[in-house]
């Protein structure tokens, strides 16, 4: 009996650990809050974003048609119950899938392209000309526009056009000139835009542009296990190319600000290092007895004080004499057990010199 327990409860233990290893592995569906198209229709492409599927997947289920788009100009409504019924209807356990993200996805039609004005002919645009001119093509003057912010942020950006710039993307300045206007206020994500080609100074094509930009930036990650407390070097850290939605959610790129500091908690491997996962190390230790330099006019006065509070590099902390008065005064933490008042460094703590001398107050 006692062994028919114990067999339970291991195999009740593998199956929740199982549940739970299942449930960090659960398929995924997120909403967008809103999103921009050219097409006809809505497609699952256009509103969210499927994580966490086999690699064939998401291709199978973001060609799905949500329903009929609204006019140009207009907007229409994708709810997550709108996305939960079509996927459903197309073989998606939903009872194994996380639903997340916006409620409701606002749909905003753009136009994809304009005839010219009656009596002007446009030139054969998307592609028909074999001739070679020099200057940028339209895709390198898209991303020079969309990456701007990321270049001053030391990045780049990677960019995913929607279908329906097609073949524009390979014309070049030169024979065309092109004007960018942004219609959302998105950098990153899911961006609009119209573009509009010029030949010989006539507009003769516009096409509203859906592009997926994406800020990748070099960044320090941790190149193993990085422990509570544990000073950072060399050998813990690495850099590499990491993907961003967001300019603010940027890690460091520089491995110089990473060394040499302390973790406040635990930084697994590949993770990426930030500035509140790390603290100065601490060059002197509450109690410890530390040399204190004074500068009285032009002499520096060695004596010793006892630290009330832990310190890094540039820190001013409060010591005692290590006489029996034990008085109190502050000084800035210099190097490893040492400690300076006076003028020999800034933040008005002059005051006490007289004190770390041993003088009465």
């Amino acid at each position: 009996m006692m062994k028919a327990s114990n067999q339970f409860k291991v195999g009740l233990l593998i199956a929740i650990i199982a549940g739970i290893s299942q449930s960090a592995r659960a398929e995924s569906v997120e909403l967008w809050r809103d999103a921009t198209i050219t097409d006809d229709q809505i497609y699952l492409r256009d509103v969210c974003t499927l994580s966490q599927f086999d690699n064939a997947t998401p291709d199978q289920f973001y060609s799905l048609a949500i329903g009929k788009a609204p006019k140009v100009g207009e907007a229409a409504v994708v709810s997550m119950a709108d996305v939960r019924r079509v996927l459903q209807e197309n073989g998606l356990n939903p009872a194994v899938t996380t639903f997340k993200g916006a409620t409701d996805c606002a749909v905003k039609r753009i136009a994809r392209t304009f005839e010219p004005p009656a009596g002007q002919v446009a030139d054969p645009i998307a592609g028909a000309s074999t001739r070679r001119y020099g200057g940028r093509t339209l895709r390198e003057v898209i991303e020079a526009d969309l990456g701007s912010d990321a270049e001053s942020l030391g990045g780049w950006v990677e960019v995913v056009y929607g279908k329906s710039i097609g073949s524009m993307l390979d014309m070049r300045e030169g024979k065309y000139e092109f004007e960018i206007h942004r219609t959302n206020d998105k950098q990153l994500g899911l961006v609009s835009m119209d573009v509009v080609v010029f030949s010989n100074g006539q507009a003769v094509q516009r096409v509203g542009v859906v592009a997926n930009v994406t800020f990748i930036k070099p960044t320090v990650v941790a190149a193993r296990p990085i422990n509570l407390n544990a000073t950072v070097s060399k050998r813990d850290v690495s850099i590499v190319n990491k993907s961003y939605k967001r300019f603010e959610s940027a890690g460091l790129a520089s491995t110089d600000s990473v060394i040499g500091q302390r973790a406040k908690r635990f930084i697994r491997v590949g993770e990426i290092i930030r500035d509140r996962n790390l603290e100065p190390v601490p060059l002197v230790k509450r109690g410890q007895i530390v040399q204190v330099h004074s500068k009285a006019g032009g002499v520096v006065i060695e004596s010793v004080g006892r630290v009330m509070k832990a310190g890094a590099y540039g820190d001013v902390i409060e010591l005692q004499t290590a006489d029996r008065a034990k008085r109190k005064f502050t000084a800035m933490v210099t190097g490893p057990g040492l400690v300076s008042v006076g003028p020999i460094h800034a933040g008005g703590l002059g005051a006490d010199t007289h004190l770390a001398l041993g003088g009465e107050q």
